[in-house]
């Protein structure tokens, strides 16, 4: 929710804005946008790391509203509500379970089936949450020149991320929950393979740009120095030729010499 609540670029908590929010990370997630760019995006946090670790001092005027609206029953997201247990992080983003004790929806509820809420890595009432797990950008240089890279950013894919660690089935309710979790997860993980893909499509491409580029280059030096053999057997010629007729002059005027010696006898 909170997430939601930066997003929407509002100083309210209400369904409305926090939903809005929402939104706008989701359908991002599923343009493929990966979550930390759709983070830096539309809050002012550039990293997840950074989200994060200012999420329990920023976060604390978020919660204090919260429960103010839930008290009063005014305008609040989950005024009149009633919700199953669900997970609430601390500052350390180490989960503990919470309850309200309201009427009507739960506050999961409260979004579209394709726009779960999660906490902790594992989505609101479905089981106990998983450790915190993150993904992880990785840079490499596809060019010849400087700054010339792409950016690969893989999300974590760990069991507790995808909300399917612990998955509990000993009920009726708790297997629908876990069918329900699990084929998230498959979706999640379908869309990483998707993005995966493309990344290496991307590579496919830029090895094979790279590998012209080097064969041009080979023969642009090859060219080159063909060029400078063919200067060198000009420059050799010339002095052959200058030999030779060095040569042929010297042979012409001792042949001189020796008819006036004749002569001479």
């Amino acid at each position: 929710m909170y997430l939601g609540y930066l997003a929407s670029g509002s100083g309210s908590v209400n369904a409305s804005k926090i939903a809005s929010g929402l939104d706008k990370i989701m359908n991002e997630i599923k343009s493929g946008t990966s979550m930390q760019d759709a983070v830096k995006k539309y809050t002012k946090y550039q990293t997840l790391s950074d989200f994060e670790n200012n999420f329990g001092n920023d976060a604390a005027g978020f919660v204090h509203n919260l429960v103010t609206a839930v008290g009063s029953g005014s305008g609040g997201l989950v005024s009149g509500l009633t919700t199953s247990k669900g997970f609430l992080p601390d500052k350390n983003l180490n989960v503990s379970l919470f309850e309200l004790n309201t009427a009507s929806e739960g506050v999961t509820n409260a979004y579209p089936s394709d726009h779960p809420v999660y906490a902790g890595g594992t989505k609101l009432g479905t089981g106990p949450a998983g450790p915190k797990g993150g993904g992880g950008t990785l840079n490499i240089q596809i060019g010849a020149n400087a700054n010339q890279l792409m950016a690969i950013y893989i999300d974590s894919m760990s069991t507790g991320v995808l909300g399917v660690l612990g998955v509990n089935v000993t009920s009726f309710q708790d297997a629908q929950d876990a069918i329900e979790s699990v084929h998230m997860a498959i979706d999640i993980v379908s869309h990483q393979r998707a993005k995966l893909g493309a990344y290496e499509n991307r590579l496919n491409y830029a090895i094979s740009n790279l590998d012209n580029s080097s064969e041009n280059l080979q023969a642009a030096e090859s060219k080159i120095r063909d060029l400078d053999v063919a200067e060198e057997m000009v420059q050799f010629s010339a002095s052959q030729i200058l030999l030779q007729s060095g040569q042929s002059m010297l042979a012409q005027a001792n042949q001189n010499s020796n008819g006036i010696l004749s002569l001479l006898r």
